[in-house]
């Protein structure tokens, strides 16, 4: 099982990337940016975990992931 290492965006910034999104959809009429994912940055390309250690792998996560706080980031257009 592979986990790609990205971070969602809170709800006022999802709207403003949809936004974006669907001016693209205007522009280009390609549907693929809103049809595949929520808007999200990428962090990583991932990790490869087998099943027999896919667990502990969460288990580690989880434990990591609670002594992180949400952040901003800000990006000028």
């Amino acid at each position: 099982m592979e986990f790609p290492i990205i971070i969602y965006l809170d709800e006022n910034l999802n709207k403003k990337i949809r936004a974006i999104q669907e001016r693209l959809l205007e522009i280009t009429g390609s549907r693929a940016c809103l049809d595949t994912e929520n808007p999200h940055i990428t962090v990583g390309s991932g990790i490869k975990v087998d099943e027999k250690n896919l667990e502990l792998v969460c288990g580690e996560i989880k434990s990591v992931a609670k002594k992180f706080k949400p952040f901003k980031i800000n990006q000028k257009l």
